[in-house]
């Protein structure tokens, strides 16, 4: 399979990962600390192997339905009319959240390096290299997402070198929140795993689908081990009150250690991590695009960009300050975990139809 939207099955593990991480890591610590103190990272793993076993459903269902995506499945067993509805649902969703996350990457740049530069300059200087790359496709959006990994190294390397800092007591007893506590905090654990369902949209894209299951599988146990990593570091060096009352603890983390020559690594590391928010926020760009092209039959229209530009613009601008933008955010990801269950149902109905053969027409 060649084109502008070709990816392998691990380029889509990236995508995924990159995704589920780059914005909500930020602030899960605060959020677990304030639901099971010190007990937030070990919510994280048993939400984990619940969102592992998500994501191998949906691809079991995939392979079972078709070597199509969402958007083609849903015409194909619902006709156009209703199929299309569905299609549009999705796109609004996806076209949400991407205006979610590019209010809160925004906000976060303001509040971190840029506080005098006004919402409207920042959000076109920073979107502008996403809208260029989206408009060339899936491919050279995916490409790109490798340069993340330095990110991701640059952030475990500055948690090993803050090893004085951290204070295993902050972590005991373990299990202390209780198993009751634990499970009622999955919901907002499982906020941090959304992006799973992406999959889904771009299956059709994938020229390896044979390898789909077991990179899909390891894109989610990474996304697993890096938050369990960055919530309990946060919460071994601040302690589940002190971190229960920040905002932005990731951050905070990063203003902890001072080098001599450096002097603010914060500086350095925060810019590091906003090169992977804008990566998370361009996937779902890049999904929300490849849905409403895949509406409009296949019509890569610089007409409809534009105004697709403007509308996700116009939306992200709805939150006007940081409370507002985590409400925005709390919302999109409700929505995420509605989409997933309309994901299963309709696969589950398409290899129903099909009896788990790959019989859809064309559309």
């Amino acid at each position: 399979m060649k084109g502008a939207n070709a990816i392998t099955s691990k380029q889509m593990a990236l995508y995924t990962f990159v995704c589920q991480t780059g914005i909500g890591v930020i602030t899960l610590p605060t959020v677990l600390a304030k639901e099971v103190g010190h007990d937030g990272w070990i919510s994280v793993i048993i939400t984990g192997f619940i969102a592992i076993a998500v994501a191998a459903l949906i691809v079991f269902l995939l392979k079972k339905s078709s070597d199509k995506g969402i958007l083609d499945i849903n015409k194909a067993i619902f006709g156009k009319v209703l199929g299309t509805g569905l299609n549009f649902l999705i796109f609004t969703y996806l076209l949400i959240a991407t205006s979610a996350g590019t209010r809160a990457f925004l906000i976060f740049l303001r509040v971190s390096l840029f506080p005098l530069t006004p919402p409207i300059v920042m959000s076109l200087l920073v979107l502008m290299p996403s809208f260029y790359m989206v408009w060339y496709g899936l491919k050279t959006t995916a490409r790109y997402k490798v340069f993340t990994i330095f990110s991701y190294a640059a952030v475990l390397v500055y948690i090993f070198i803050l090893y004085k800092e951290v204070r295993l007591s902050f972590l005991m007893p373990v299990g202390e929140a209780g198993i009751e506590q634990l499970l009622y905090s999955i919901k907002a654990s499982y906020f941090s795993f959304v992006g799973l369902e992406l999959i889904a949209v771009f299956y059709a894209e994938i020229t390896d689908k044979d390898k789909v299951l077991k990179w899909h599988v390891l894109a989610n146990l990474f996304t697993m081990i890096f938050t369990a990593i960055i919530t309990a570091a946060s919460t071994a060096v601040f302690g589940e009150n002190f971190i229960a009352v920040q905002t932005l603890a990731l951050f905070n983390l990063f203003r902890i250690y001072n080098a001599m020559v450096l002097e603010r690594v914060d500086l350095f590391m925060i810019a590091f991590w906003f090169f992977a928010m804008s990566c998370s926020v361009r996937a779902y760009m890049m999904a929300s695009w490849y849905s409403l092209v895949k509406i409009c039959k296949d019509k890569k229209s610089p007409i409809i960009y534009t105004i697709f530009i403007v509308l996700l613009l116009i939306i992200s601008r709805i939150p006007r300050d940081v409370d507002q933008s985590f409400f925005f955010l709390d919302i999109v990801n409700y929505m995420g975990m509605g989409i997933t269950i309309l994901f299963i149902l309709c696969l589950i109905i398409s290899a129903i139809k099909t009896k788990g053969g790959k019989t859809h027409k064309k559309s």
